[in-house]
């Protein structure tokens, strides 16, 4: 069900309400999406219909004078949502019966299976959300509210205390720089008005545990979703700088990380070709990062000649500009300008993977050069960005592109059978051989780390977390030069800094110890390192690995994001951090041979006590009043290599709860877990 150039569409728009179509809500970003898929594919559109009306409705008399309009006009029914057509499976396959071809402009790709798959899905959510509307209702009018909305006068929610009434209220007094407004008043809070208050959640749930927040409230889930989709914007490209800028601490090129020099992206067709053969080839590659304005010596890579005075010509729109002219189908790159080591801005850009089908060239480059028309680029060893030269590549790539389909169809039958994937089974507390190796670990990294001062932050003296595991299988050994290829093929580089990365520098290059390889970051006392990046590491040929790091949340900068060292907790780090550390433990497991076998993992953090679980967003904290007073906690799983990947979530969320847990009982939301772990492995954070 694809579309080509010249084809004629008949658009069908739906919206569910009165009110909707009459404001033309909704409607709209329809028909920019059908606009730009006709555009893209070089069709155009012919005729189209509108409807007011519930999808669940089988009476849609614009829809029926649509269709006969495509058999008419020999036309394609284009909608803008797969959801927007129908919510019946039934329904919507009888449309193939009835000679009617159609495409969904978010899912142009799809055949009649995945339609087919989708259909049921959206049909399954519609009963389900009409039975959740329905039982909310029955438990407001239990409570008396009726069914008051929001400004009716009637059963209206108290607003939630703002986080400036919440701060003050903990600590006897003004908090600087907490909140959003704060720069604008010379880092106080504001004083209260009508204009001032802070984005909160205000309406309440009826789900149990409702109001410890304030006023009727929410529930802890409830609360973290909506605190997440306020401030989601914020967070999102707080936590990305934070995290990008770790690529600046020590770049080096990669398979998913490309350096560039100062491209001119406004005048030189060749340097646009150049950025966009890249980007294609990390887009096929699963994802990665172009860091502009590098380059490499004999030395390393180091800043590169003739900075432009500004960096506007390095914008989100001029890139994704490129995208769209050589790209099909196109993505949405991200572009931020971050600062490194030496506070100099560079632009980085976020390329996403998981991508359902191969990125391909939709023009050649100028001269008939650099990209050539219908070529797919994939990363290859060197790095480069090239054709594919083997049948091997050829099939990582698909592979990648059916896992892509995949994770898709899975996310959306968990989303149905919330809880009912079967949970890994928790490892025994004490296990012989990855206990011993844990206890060999610490013993070196102290050995390490004792002749420093007490403060040093290579010493991670405010608290730390640290990673073991177990491949339990049949490993292949290998030649020590050989092992380490394999420890850096191996590398999971979905953010900044990637667990057990394996540096080439000397003075910070992994060397063989005790008979396992062993890097120590802090090794470099000129390096200026903090806690968060004097990574000591260890990884045995038998199969074992040990990773211990210190807390983002402590370092240099901390008092200049408005918070103290040593009293914060992220709520979203750990779910990267333990998902990166698992993908990578899959990674090696079938380098090693081992993708047969079973994992051990166990993980520890330490320097909890006092720490207030908070979300870091854009230079301020927004608490959630949660404090640990436990300070260290031990979390263990056992499950199959094969199902790290696939069933991700179900790993990572219950071994995690026992760590929010400290935090005054707070209860990690799956959703949360699952949307973080969707942004971590699409490089979309």
């Amino acid at each position: 069900m694809t579309a080509s150039a010249g084809s004629r569409f008949v658009a069908y728009y739906r919206v569910s309400t009165d009110k909707q179509g009459r404001s033309g809500l909704g409607l709209e970003a329809h028909r920019e999406a059908v606009a730009r898929h006709a555009t893209g594919c070089g069709g155009s559109v012919v005729a189209a219909f509108e409807e007011v009306e519930s999808g669940r409705k089988g009476d849609r008399p614009q829809l029926a004078i649509a269709m006969a309009e495509c058999r008419l006009r020999r036309s394609t029914l284009l909608i803008a949502k797969l959801d927007r057509l129908a919510r019946d499976a039934h329904f919507l396959l009888g449309l193939e019966k009835a000679g009617v071809e159609f495409l969904a402009a978010d899912m142009p790709y799809a055949n009649r299976l995945t339609i087919g798959v989708m259909a049921l899905v959206a049909e399954e959510e519609a009963r389900a959300t009409s039975a959740r509307t329905k039982a909310a209702l029955a438990a407001a009018k239990a409570r008396g509210a009726g069914s008051a909305t929001r400004g009716s006068g009637r059963g209206t929610a108290l607003p939630r205390p703002t986080h400036a009434q919440r701060g003050r209220r903990r600590h006897g007094g003004e908090r600087q720089r907490c909140c959003p407004t704060s720069r604008q008043h010379g880092g106080q809070v504001p004083p209260p008005s009508s204009n001032s208050r802070m984005r909160s959640p205000l309406a309440g749930c009826a789900h149990p545990g409702a109001g410890r927040h304030g006023g009727p409230g929410k529930c802890d889930a409830c609360w973290t979703a909506q605190v997440a989709d306020d401030t989601g914007k914020d967070m999102s490209e707080a936590n990305a700088n934070r995290r990008l800028s770790d690529l600046l601490v020590e770049p080096r090129e990669d398979l998913d990380v490309e350096v560039k020099g100062w491209l001119d992206l406004e005048n030189s067709g060749e340097h646009k070709a150049t950025l966009a053969k890249a980007l294609l080839a990390l887009a096929n590659h699963g994802g990665g990062f172009v860091l502009l304005g590098l380059t490499e010596t004999d030395t390393g890579i180091v800043p590169a000649p003739n900075r432009p005075p500004t960096l506007d010509a390095y914008s989100q729109d001029a890139v994704n500009g490129i995208v769209q002219s050589f790209a099909e189908p196109p993505f949405h790159c991200t572009v931020q300008h971050v600062a490194g080591p030496s506070d100099v801005l560079h632009p980085i850009i976020r390329v996403p993977g998981g991508h359902r089908v191969p990125i391909r060239a939709k023009r050649t480059g100028p001269g008939n050069a650099i990209v050539q028309m219908h070529a797919v680029y994939i990363r290859r060893p060197g790095p480069k960005s090239e054709v594919p030269q083997s049948g091997q590549e050829w099939d990582d790539l698909l592979g990648r592109c059916l896992a892509a389909r995949r994770d898709e169809l899975l996310a959306n039958i968990r989303d149905l059978l919330s809880g009912a994937v079967a949970r890994p089974v928790a490892a025994p507390a004490e296990d012989a051989r990855l206990t011993t190796w844990v206890d060999t670990c610490l013993a070196r990294w102290h050995a390490l780390v004792d002749g420093l001062t007490a403060n040093d932050p290579r010493r991670c003296p405010r608290g730390h977390h640290w990673f073991a595991y177990e491949i339990r299988g049949d490993v292949r050994h290998l030649p020590a030069p050989e092992f380490l290829e394999t420890l850096r093929r191996s590398t999971v580089r979905h953010t900044g800094w990637s667990p057990w990365w394996v540096p080439t520098r000397p003075g910070i290059a992994p060397y063989m110890k005790d008979g396992v390889v062993e890097c120590w970051l802090g090794r470099d006392a000129d390096r200026g390192t903090d806690a968060a990046h004097a990574d000591f590491w260890r990884v045995s040929p038998e199969g074992l690995a040990f990773l211990l790091r210190g807390y983002d949340e402590d370092g240099p900068n901390a008092e200049e994001r408005g918070f103290t060292p040593g009293k914060v907790f992220d709520i979203t780090l750990p779910v990267w951090r333990v998902g990166e550390a698992l993908l990578n433990a899959e990674r090696l497991a079938s380098n090693l041979g081992a993708g047969e076998a079973v994992l051990a993992f166990r993980a520890r953090y330490e320097g909890l006590s006092g720490r207030e679980l908070s979300v870091l967003a854009r230079d301020r904290l927004l608490f959630d009043g949660r404090t640990s007073h436990e300070d260290s906690v031990t979390l263990d799983t056992i499950v199959p290599v094969s199902s790290v990947s696939p069933n991700l979530v179900e790993v990572v969320h219950p071994m995690l709860e026992p760590l929010y847990a400290l935090f005054d009982f707070f209860q990690l939301p799956s959703g949360l877990v699952q949307g973080e772990l969707t942004k971590l492995r699409s490089n979309r954070y």
